[in-house]
Order: structure tokens, then sequence, then C-alpha cells
């Protein structure tokens, strides 16, 4: 049990999977600091309108909270598709909204006004496409059978950080409000400065991303598909080589030329090979199956037969035509 337990953060450790770990872990650490911010600006914006300088009634503060999340479900339908369909990569789109999110924050610890409050929670409504970015970048990293264990990490980071912002913003801001020197929004600004510290690793994700675009660009470029490269049908059975009646130690191996298959032998025997293995390839796919020994010398004197329509006038010499 404890071992399947720990099952998931294989992902995050093991480097023989070929995935890179340092990738994950600041996606991550970014997903993270980004819910702890997020259920800590829950705890302290109700703390904070209680108190002066706003005083906000149980009313005002429902409304508050409503319209907040209101815009912030409108962030993730409207907005995030508008910038997924701008071809910015995921930590670009998580970087967006990290820098919109630190800058309101900032302006929200100096509000004194009810309208200012109600400005900044709808542009802070920005941070719900932060975690769907982050959560979509980390996802590329892993191959689809691992993606159950990496998203139950994830769960469980997201758990932890919640928890962890509501006993640590709570102190913060019973500090703020025993300390007479300390301003009332100072947590808030607690919020941009760890906003702050995830700019580097989501700068530097949203690099390397750029970077394996435009190496995967280069490649497709370098290497494209050719359209007119024949693809073998799925029930066609293998090609079978061609032995020549003259040359018993040399075996004809049929290629592709033009819409039709021949052989290397330039002699007149292309058309008849041509068309043997053209019809061995129209046919279905079918088990081999044992033989008789009638069957096998009825097939013999059709194969000499085929071959000889194709060479009838040199086979009236060589001593092992059937018209000698």
């Amino acid at each position: 049990t404890k071992s399947a337990l720990l099952v998931p953060l294989k992902i995050f450790f093991d480097r023989s999977r070929g995935v890179p770990l340092w990738k994950l872990w600041f996606g991550l650490l970014v997903l993270g600091v980004t819910v702890l911010n997020q259920m800590g600006y829950l705890a302290t914006v109700i703390l904070f309108s209680l108190h002066e300088p706003l005083q906000w009634k149980p009313g005002t503060i429902g409304t508050y909270l409503a319209a907040s999340e209101f815009i912030r479900g409108l962030s993730s339908i409207i907005l995030l598709p508008i910038l997924v369909c701008c071809s910015l990569s995921d930590p670009l789109i998580a970087l967006f909204g990290v820098c919109v999110v630190c800058l309101t924050n900032i302006g929200t610890g100096f509000v004194t006004e009810s309208w200012q409050m109600f400005i900044a929670g709808t542009v802070q409504g920005v941070d719900a496409i932060i975690t769907p970015a982050l959560q979509a970048s980390m996802s590329k990293l892993v191959p689809p059978r691992e993606q159950g264990a990496l998203f139950s990490v994830v769960s469980a980071v997201q758990v932890l950080s919640g928890t962890l912002a509501f006993v640590v913003y709570n102190l913060v801001y019973k500090l703020c409000l025993e300390e007479k020197d300390c301003p009332i929004g100072s947590p808030f600004w607690l919020m941009a400065i760890l906003y702050f510290l995830t700019t580097p690793f989501l700068i530097t994700l949203a690099r390397f991303s750029k970077r394996s675009r435009r190496q995967a660009f280069v490649n497709s470029e370098r290497f494209p598909p050719n359209p007119g490269s024949p693809t073998p049908h799925p029930t066609s059975p293998p090609i079978p080589t061609i032995h020549h009646p003259h040359h018993h130690n040399q075996t004809l191996a049929p290629h592709l030329h033009g819409n039709g298959y021949s052989t290397d032998d330039s002699d007149g025997m292309g058309g008849s090979i041509q068309w043997a293995l053209s019809r061995s390839q129209s046919r279905r796919y079918q088990p081999p199956r044992v033989l008789s020994p009638a069957s096998v010398g009825k097939d013999i004197l059709e194969r000499h037969s085929l071959i000889g329509r194709g060479r009838a006038s040199s086979y009236g010499s060589h001593p092992h035509s059937i018209n000698s």
C-alpha cells in the first residue's frame, strides 16, 4: 500500500522515463503559489472589507464575491480561448495572468473606496486562466498513461496550498491589525511579491516551449512528408521474391516503378511479372494453407506457362524449356 501511494511521485523523480523533470517541478511550484494566493485573496478580502476603510455589510460582501466569481467564469470561457487562438503557449498564458494579477494586488492594497474595490475585484478575475494553463502545460510533458498519476499529485498540491493559505493570510492580517505601523493592505502586497517571484520560472518555461515549437517546425520543413510515396495496403500480403528461370542463384526483388511493380530484369519479363504482382496485391490476404503434391505440381506448371509468355522465343533453345 505504501509503495502504491508513492507511485505518482515517481514521475517527478524518475529520470529514466525521459520526462523533463525541471519543467514539472517549475510548473508544480508556480501552481502551488497560484492556489496559495487565490485562496489567500478570498480569505483576506473578507477580513479587509469588514474593517476600515471599507466597513462593508454582509450583503455587500456577498455581492462583491458573486461578481468576482462571475468575472472569473467569463475569463475562463472567453479570455482563455482568445489567448489560445492567438497561438500563445501555455506558459505565456499563465505569465500574462500572473502579471495582471500581480499589478491588481498592488493596487488593491491602496483601496479606500468601495468602487475601487469592485474594479480591483473585476480585474482580479483574470487569475482564473493561470491554473488551467499550468495544468495543460504539465499534461503535455508526460505520456497519456501517466497523466492520472500526475494530476493526483497536482490535486494534492492544490489542497495543501489552499489549506495553508487560510492559515498564513489570516495570521498576516491579524498582525497588520495589531501593528499600528503596518498598512492594512500588506497582505495584498505579499501576494503580489509571491506572484512576482514566479515570473522567472514562467519565463524559462515559455522560452523552452518556444524553442521546442521552433525545432519541431524546422524538422517539419527539413523533412516534409512525401505525399506521393506509396503506402502498402493493410490487407496486402508481403511481396514475394521471383526466381529467374535461367539463373538459379539469382533472385529478382520487385520494386516500385511508376504506378505498379516491376523487377530489375529488362529482358522482356517485366510485363508478365508486373501483371502477376498487381494481381497478388489486389487480392485479400488469406492465411497460408498446406498444399498437396498434386497442387504443388500444378502450381509449378502454371508459373512456367506464365513466364513463358514473355520469353517464348528464348525457351525453344533452352535445355530446361517446357517446349523442349
